[in-house]
């Protein structure tokens, strides 16, 4: 049976965004020849769930939704912009259903993909199997935190792998629940 992960980057002090939302702090990362595992992970992704904020953010990249063939559902009440033919729908019920929905029809595992807002429904309602966290040596004093203060209850999580790659990221790998 697949897994949801959370596969995800954060500055070292904690957070997934600037305070508007921006991501600009994590371009220097990108392109330089190191993957940090994407194209191992995404090799196993079935369905993304992700949150609308973050969708929505995501359509605004040059190249758009770059995951026009995986199961998408967006976590949002709002009306949704999908690309032409790509399985995009629209979600806002009961997130264990929809986990459950989505396990059990694909061996496959589920990313989750978004911001403070769906991580900690998800973290609160212990729906995430592994976290994939990615801590990029940059303090930005400021922003969206990766896990919202008050959002969870105390929970240990399990080592699975800890990386380090020569641009000073690190992967930390976590198994749900010890």
């Amino acid at each position: 049976m697949g897994k949801v992960i959370l596969y995800i980057a954060t500055s070292l002090d904690g957070y997934i965004a600037r305070a508007d939302g921006a991501i600009d702090w994590l371009n220097k990362y990108e392109g330089g020849g190191e993957d940090y595992g994407y194209a191992e992970f995404i090799k196993n992704v079935g369905s993304v769930i992700v949150g609308g904020k973050t969708y929505r953010q995501v359509l605004g990249f040059d190249d758009g939704w770059s995951m026009p063939r995986v199961e998408t559902v967006v976590i949002t009440r709002q009306e949704l912009d999908a690309p032409p033919g790509a399985p995009v729908r629209a979600y806002s019920g009961d997130m264990k259903a929809l986990v459950d929905e989505l396990k059990g029809r694909s061996d496959k595992d589920i990313w989750l993909m978004g911001g403070g807002e769906i991580i900690a429904l998800f973290v609160r309602d212990r729906l995430i199997d592994e976290y994939m966290v990615f801590v990029v040596p940059v303090l930005l004093g400021e922003g969206i935190p990766l896990f919202p203060p008050g959002a969870h209850e105390d929970m240990t999580l399990k080592v699975i792998d800890v990386h380090r790659y020569n641009d000073g990221m690190v992967k930390l790998h976590y198994e749900c629940c010890a």
